[in-house]
């Protein structure tokens, strides 16, 4: 016979194994799925947490919940694109809206720009935009000053490219260890193949500005800020040191060079309705629009007279900037300067003839027609007409002025309209 208090407790453990079996039952019901489980891991900011039961009703009914860790991990520098490395655009939904950028300090564009490239790897904002300076100097023969003024240009600048046109000294190996880039050609090909080779490099670097002085001790690197900050500023396409713009930048110029200098600048300004001081300097810095757009096919140095004349065509914006020559540093010229004077300015007449013949023909045709009067006032005056030969020949005068000036004058209106006929022909073209 059974007693009472053996039943109670066989009924006891019979309903305490039920009571486990029940649980047992209603945690793999509410049991979170597997692949939900793995969904979840795999969000980098979300965690699975589980609030700790006290009763029946509790366990039956576990909440899931995710756990956002705002600011509570190291911040990734963003991309370009607003991403992290190693992240996807569908993590953003789960990520705090508070951005954190990897602020590169732009460097100032008078200052210099290193070679870097902005690409989505280097945790920079896209529009961030590194500005790049280049100086170049074309050199022949200048072993001398080529290092040092390598050296001031390079305390501003890391790009310093020497062109040593086929030097017979040590110029090549002065500016490399000052630390210049050095292009040397195996020929020489005069200041303006120099220049060419210094306008390729600064658009294959894709330079923002190019800075041109000379090599030779001549020019003040130092002033390099003060031609560089209107292009960067985008004020001009083109900065031209000045002597002439200040009395200081005369002092030092011989009084030769003064008169030769300025008498080629007036020939450029009536030929082109330009009113710049100093066309000669070799001081100058580009923008990038001029790099694109000027043509170099001298090799002496008049070059520095053809890119005026593009420049004018192109309606490039031009400034001036008061610079002071050393002419001192210079024991002598790589060219005579009386030479060189004819030349440049039997280039600048023929420029003038070639791309404004309205200007060089018309006022060459002009000048003859106004003197027609003062003849005849001459004649009048000194030679009656009853004397005879002396009045006949005051009239065959007049009669060739007359002539030739009128044919130069229309000659100058019908090549201006070929002129313009064959630029915009040209323009068409390159559409």
């Amino acid at each position: 016979m059974i007693e009472e208090g053996e039943i109670e407790q066989g009924d006891l453990q019979r309903e305490h194994a039920h009571r486990v079996e029940e649980e047992g039952e209603d945690e793999r019901e509410t049991e979170t799925p597997v692949g939900q489980v793995q969904e979840l891991q795999e969000e980098p900011s979300a965690q699975v947490l589980r609030k700790p039961r006290t009763d029946h009703a509790s366990e039956r009914d576990r909440i899931r919940f995710l756990h956002y860790q705002l600011f509570l991990h190291k911040p990734e520098p963003l991309l370009s694109n607003g991403l992290s490395h190693g992240s996807s655009r569908d993590d953003r939904r789960f990520s705090p809206r508070r951005r954190y950028h990897a602020e590169r300090p732009e460097p100032h564009r008078g200052e210099g720009a290193h070679d870097e490239e902005v690409g989505e790897g280097d945790g920079v904002q896209e529009g961030l935009h590194l500005t790049r300076v280049i100086v170049a100097m074309p050199a022949y023969n200048e072993e001398r000053y080529v290092a040092s003024t390598v050296l001031k240009c390079r305390k501003r600048y890391d790009e310093v490219y020497v062109i040593d046109d086929a030097s017979k000294d040590l110029t090549s190996e002065m500016a490399g260890r000052a630390g210049a880039r050095i292009v040397k050609h195996e020929k020489n090909q005069g200041y303006g193949g120099a220049l060419r080779t210094a306008f390729l490099i600064g658009k294959e670097k894709k330079a923002d500005c190019l800075v041109i002085l000379d090599s030779d001790g001549q020019h003040d690197p130092d002033m390099i800020p003060r031609l560089v900050d209107p292009i960067l500023k985008g004020k001009a396409d083109l900065v031209i040191g000045s002597r002439f713009k200040s009395r200081s930048g005369m002092a030092n110029i011989p009084k030769y060079r003064v008169l030769g200098i300025q008498a080629i600048t007036q020939v450029f300004n009536l030929g082109t309705n330009m009113s710049l001081s100093d066309s000669q300097s070799g001081f100058r810095a580009y923008s990038r629009r001029a790099l694109e757009h000027i043509m170099i096919t001298s090799n002496n140095m008049d070059a520095s007279m053809e890119i005026l004349f593009d420049a004018k065509e192109h309606n490039f914006r031009i400034k001036e900037i008061p610079i002071v020559v050393e002419y001192d540093k210079v024991e002598g010229s790589s060219e005579d300067p009386m030479g060189h004077g004819f030349r440049v300015l039997s280039r600048t007449l023929r420029l003038v003839r070639e791309r404004y013949p309205m200007r060089f023909f018309g006022y060459a045709g002009g000048a003859l027609i106004f003197l027609i009067p003062f003849v005849i006032l001459y004649v009048r005056a000194y030679h009656p007409v009853d004397t005879g030969f002396m009045a006949l020949g005051g009239m065959y005068i007049v009669m060739v002025l007359g002539i030739v000036g009128s044919f130069l004058f229309f000659t100058g209106i019908m090549l201006q309209g070929v002129t313009r006929f064959s630029k915009r022909l040209i323009d068409i073209m390159n559409e």
